[in-house]
């Protein structure tokens, strides 16, 4: 869960504090580290470390999570670098800064193309940063006005901007487009204002606006020369003594390079008692898009200086997508450059996961069932490292997730540092825990004794349910945000809310080679509510989608979004200033599809296209309630014409409208964000816990409940309550379940809390502590009160004549 402010304020002034502390000392570790290649499911990114501050080029869909599970972090990060405002850059700056702010960042300088801060203009409703300053550097414009060679620099990196221009490049205009005064004035008219009931309202969908930036964003690159700043010399104490400075703090100048004076008047000049300062490393991070930039790309002067042999560059960081790489040109240029020079490619031509938690998490839970946890089909998560690559692959290097290269301490491939899935080690770490195959007999004994005691709705194959994510706030290694995928019937899909990341999650589920269908088969998308963690993986699934369209060959097929208006804008913003994707959707507002809107309302919304094209693609209603969670959050219930019914309930507190539209379901998925004892918790930020879930399903009268979107403190397994029946079952990722699956599910929990004992038992710990705090807190607050009445001169009984309950009048 999100942090409060008060606790933010004090990491960020511990985060200045450090700071300042270690502003004069020289780096010892300096190395970069390539997040993700870019290849299917996984980010394009790289992050430069070193022990004082962090810089971030590129931050592609799915890089705080990885940063996250290697423990790269975001703390001390102050710089990000784009390369282009492709969505494949950008896709996960938003839960990036998110999680900066969490961690008290001071700061933070996007650096890149001219448009940069349209991105956090666009979503100005949903990326609320408060405690983090966010600056832009438009690079043009820095080049435009500094006539100094580096463009960027402070007492660890200089870097110099080196903008590549796309043949159809025109220069953009600083500007605003119109359409965020439009789609107000849209949206007031809609709320205030009746319309003729033969008109349709007009939609801003289909508006065009002159002079849109759209294109104007994509045609430009900009590349990055940069240049560890030198490492001063070490201090030669020996040659001090032989010229006579006294030990104490003009030692301490003559290490910074300062000159000195001697109390004879003499002068000691720095570089006489030091060795030599230390060069630091050069390299270039470069990415030509497509063809429309190559021939200016290969004609770059910054690039082509280094390909003298007199000129010293350590390596080269290749955004460039491998149809570019491929072309004899682009192979031409990368060889020309001296042999001392590495390549490393992130152009995504090598599958390469460094989702490993989530690997393991998924060998350990097929060990309950093989069905429900099959294993992943993430065929770039390495199983072993044999031989170095880099020995193999000579200058040129494929990058891969997590691989490090050091630059000081002296420069060398870090490959140990890349993940490996072990899943026999895995596996067998789980049965050595004491009980835990007996508990896993036992469970199968009672699955056996279940036989075929449900031949009702449990006999149905469909809905078939995935959960593709199922943590709240922010991506941890073993569970995503939110999205659950669900087949209604054979290779019809509709998906309920879509975090970042959950286009990784499909491919890694279902794997490159099926996953294609599986996106031409999803018909719809339905988003709870506008909080970033339930939809910024729409439009890499988006994009993504429509490119699945083009590889298999088929006709085009828009999906049907159903979600609450104030998303709409969210969407408008990113098809004008980013990638056309307007013809990709059609829009059902969840607030026309409640069951009291088509009651009172004329234009029935079940009565316009959308809703028409839904019904008869996936041959089932739909309708919407709101929740008690934030302004304008849904519930939605789904209703099958082969008689089964659904309801996911977003993210809510307990809710009675829910209860009354999703009556009768089989099937309630809802929100445990907490666990019982944190429910005062859990009311403040307006979530359930994991009995209010259950309670509702029982006021409901649903058949099962499963429970998900757990705080990332239930990051293995949440704490199990009494209110836990056989109805009741939990979620992971990567669990797929269809009817005949749900009354074993409970049988799960005896095995799980036997493998994760250590971590259960550590979770109650933390509850226990926090409770207790808690408690503390409350008998100082009282004992304060007590205090203060007495100083004041106020009765004891004073509260009770100001309050009083038992009187018939006041």
């Amino acid at each position: 869960m999100a942090k409060d402010i008060k606790y933010i304020a004090e990491i960020k002034a511990k985060r200045l504090a450090k700071k300042q502390w270690t502003a004069g000392h020289v780096p010892g570790k300096i190395y970069f580290q390539v997040i993700g290649n870019g290849s299917k499911g996984s980010p394009k990114s790289v992050y430069f470390y070193t022990d004082q501050n962090k810089y971030l080029f590129n931050c592609g869909e799915g890089t705080q999570r990885l940063t996250q599970e290697h423990r790269m972090r975001f703390a001390k990060l102050e710089n990000i670098f784009l390369t282009s405002l492709h969505w494949d850059n950008i896709g996960g700056l938003p839960g990036a800064c998110l999680t900066a702010q969490e961690m008290g960042n001071a700061g933070l300088t996007v650096h890149g193309p001219y448009g940069s801060d349209l991105l956090f203009q666009s979503a100005d409703k949903i990326l609320i940063l408060n405690e983090l300053n966010v600056l832009h550097s438009d690079c043009l414009k820095v080049i435009q006005e500094t006539k100094k060679y580096w463009h960027f620099e402070d007492p660890i990196l200089k870097v110099r901007y080196i903008p590549v221009k796309s043949q159809k490049y025109t220069q953009p205009e600083h500007r605003e487009p119109p359409l965020a005064e439009n789609f107000d004035r849209y949206i007031k008219e809609r709320n205030f204002r009746r319309y003729d009931r033969d008109a349709s309202p007009p939609s801003p969908k289909k508006q065009r606006f002159k002079n849109s930036p759209q294109e104007d964003f994509l045609q430009l690159a900009i590349c990055y020369e940069c240049s560890i700043q030198p490492k001063p010399g070490a201090l030669r104490s020996e040659l001090c003594v032989d010229l006579g400075v006294p030990a104490g703090p003009l030692y301490g100048q003559l290490k910074s390079g300062n000159d000195v004076a001697l109390p004879d008047g003499r002068i000691v000049r720095s570089k006489d008692v030091c060795s030599p300062e230390e060069p630091g490393a050069t390299f270039l991070i470069v990415e030509c898009p497509n063809e429309t930039f190559l021939d200016n790309f290969l004609s770059v002067e910054d690039f082509t200086k280094y390909q003298a042999k007199d000129k010293n560059l350590d390596f080269i960081i290749h955004f460039t997508p491998d149809k570019i790489v491929n072309r004899e040109e682009y192979k031409k240029f990368m060889s020309a450059f001296p042999e001392s020079t590495y390549h490393i490619l992130l152009s995504g031509s090598k599958e390469s996961s460094g989702y490993l938690g989530a690997n393991r998490a998924q060998c350990l839970l097929n060990l309950l069932d093989s069905n429900v946890f099959p294993y992943l089909n993430d065929t770039g998560m390495r199983t072993n490292l044999s031989e170095s690559d880099a020995a193999k692959s000579g200058q040129v290097v494929n990058g891969e997730s997590c691989l490090k290269y050091h630059l000081r301490p002296p420069s060398k491939f870090d490959w140990e540092s890349v993940p490996v899935l072990k899943k026999n080690e895995v596996i067998s770490e789980a049965l050595e825990v004491p009980g835990f195959t007996d508990a896993l007999r036992g469970m199968n004994n009672q699955i056996e004794q279940l036989g075929d005691l449900h031949p009702g709705f449990e006999s149905h194959s469909y809905p078939k349910i995935t959960f593709l994510g199922t943590g709240s706030c922010i991506p941890n290694k073993t569970r995503n945000v939110s999205c659950i995928l669900t087949e209604t019937s054979e290779n019809l899909f509709f998906m309920m809310d879509c975090g970042e990341g959950s286009l990784g999650q499909l491919i890694r589920f279902f794997g490159v080679d099926h996953v294609d269908q599986v996106l031409c088969n999803l018909k719809c998308i339905f988003i709870s509510h506008f909080h970033a963690d339930h939809h910024l993986g729409l439009f890499s699934l988006l994009l993504e989608r429509r490119a699945a369209f083009l590889r298999l060959g088929k006709n085009f097929e828009s999906l049907v979004l159903i979600l609450p208006v104030n998303l709409e804008r969210w969407l408008l913003r990113f098809n004008e200033r980013f990638h056309r994707i307007e013809d990709d959707y059609d829009v059902i507002w969840s607030e026309k599809i409640q069951p009291h809107y088509e009651q009172y309302n004329e234009r029935k919304a079940k009565n316009q296209p959308s809703y028409l094209k839904l019904k008869k693609s996936l041959n089932l209603d739909v309708a919407t309630a709101y929740v008690k969670h934030c302004f304008l959050a849904f519930g939605i219930t789904i209703s099958h014409e082969n008689g089964w019914k659904m309801t996911y309930s977003g993210d809510t507190m307990f809710s009675p409208e829910l209860i009354e539209v999703g009556k009768g379901s089989d099937i309630l998925i809802h929100e445990s964000t907490m666990e019982d004892d944190l429910e005062e918790e859990a009311r403040v930020k307006q979530h359930s816990t994991t009995s209010q879930a259950i309670a509702v399903g029982k006021e409901m009268k649903a058949k099962y409940t499963l429970l998900t979107h757990f705080s990332q403190r239930y990051a293995k397994l949440p704490i199990i309550e009494d209110t836990m029946d056989e109805h009741v079952g939990i979620a992971f990722d990567n669990m797929t379940v269809c009817p005949k699956d749900l009354p074993k599910l409970h049988l799960f929990v005896p095995p799980l809390k036997l493998v994760y004992h250590e971590y259960y038992k550590d979770m109650e710990e933390k509850t226990a502590k926090k409770l207790k705090s808690k408690e503390i807190m409350g008998e100082k607050i009282k004992e304060l009160e007590k205090t203060m009445k007495t100083k004041t001169g106020f009765p004891e009984d004073w509260d009770d004549k100001l309050n009083p309950k038992n009187q018939d009048t006041v």
